[in-house]
């Protein structure tokens, strides 16, 4: 095998550099649009961005690539892009970044270059324009998202009511949170839950009295709706019986002799006036006995002394005088001497 014939073979199996053939690589390719054959030099194809016959021909308008398949992206003013690698000769239009401007602007920027930035009221904004046609955030209306929502209304497109808040004018036009807290019978961030049973008012704070059934506490008053229970009396239920009365509405009255009786019960659990004894002090003192808790003791003297203060109502033995039979009389002094 001569010499030529193996250098001929080494540069095949190689490979000749870009647009040259033939033996030892010498020879031009006679059409610099194709890929031409390594031995015969003939067009093999064309290179990006031409087609037609010897790929004389560049792609069309609007296309690029190889065999001119590919579309050019968004280039300004309908100005083609170039035609091997589809790079756009200017700037891009609206809504579109990149040097082939096929690249939309990232959320929450629009315009020329992507270099605006949409409004921080919108949910995204239209890449081209800026518009709000994605909506707005939470809180926000209209057609650029502009304006806050209405009094009473927050949440997404304003489509939330406000709950029961103190000041509806400070209900949060985002999430609805009631930033001076809650109207009476009402509790939660958003004030929209009830309160639990046994409170009521402002924020839930206050606890009901003594209603007769506790469920029938009215939720923003504390008013007891299906009265109280025996010892307590007003709207509310939280007030005892007078001092001297007692039972369901306070209309029982303690007895008599009572110092003061239990609101509830009528016990008369502060203690008896003078001169009685008991539970309900129903019992006057017994014979010889007198004062507070019967502790006193009548005088020897007397017949029987009075139960509240110990006077001698009843006489006085022979001899002895005086209220509290604690006085001779002489007579019984004469006696003794004689």
């Amino acid at each position: 095998m001569s010499r030529g014939i193996c250098t001929l073979i080494v540069f095949l199996s190689i490979g000749c550099p870009g647009g040259f053939y033939g033996a030892n690589c010498s020879n031009a390719c006679p059409n610099t649009n194709c890929y031409c054959h390594l031995e015969t030099g003939t067009c093999q194809g064309c290179k990006p961005g031409y087609q037609g016959y010897l790929c004389k021909s560049a792609c069309g308008r609007g296309y690029y690539g190889a065999e001119c398949q590919q579309e050019c992206g968004h280039c300004l003013d309908l100005s083609p892009c170039v035609h091997t690698n589809g790079s756009c000769l200017t700037e891009c239009v609206d809504g579109y970044s990149g040097e082939m401007c096929k690249t939309p602007c990232p959320y929450g920027f629009f315009g020329l270059d992507c270099a605006n930035r949409c409004n921080d009221t919108c949910d995204g904004c239209n890449t081209i324009n800026g518009s709000c046609d994605s909506g707005c955030n939470p809180g926000w209306q209209g057609h650029d998202c502009q304006d806050a929502c209405d009094k009473g209304s927050f949440g997404e497109n304003c489509n939330e009511t406000c709950g029961h808040c103190r000041d509806i004018i400070k209900c949060s036009y985002i999430n609805g949170t009631c930033l001076t807290g809650c109207d009476a019978g009402y509790q939660g961030d958003l004030c929209k839950t009830q309160c639990d049973r046994g409170s009521f008012g402002f924020d839930c704070n206050e606890t009901c009295g003594y209603c007769r059934d506790i469920n029938q506490c009215f939720y923003t008053n504390g008013t007891c709706l299906t009265g109280c229970i025996a010892g307590f009396q007003g709207d509310l239920c939280k007030t005892p019986c007078q001092r001297g009365f007692f039972g369901e509405n306070c209309l029982q009255k303690c007895l008599d002799n009572c110092a003061g009786c239990h609101n509830q019960t009528g016990l008369c659990e502060y203690g008896c006036l003078e001169g009685y004894t008991g539970y309900f002090c129903e019992n006057a003192c017994p014979y010889g006995l007198f004062g507070q808790d019967c502790t006193g003791v009548c005088n020897d003297n007397c017949t029987g002394c009075n139960n509240v203060n110990g006077v001698c109502d009843r006489g006085c033995h022979p001899g002895w005088m005086g209220d509290y039979c604690d006085i001779g009389d002489g007579r019984k002094n004469n006696e003794e001497k004689e």
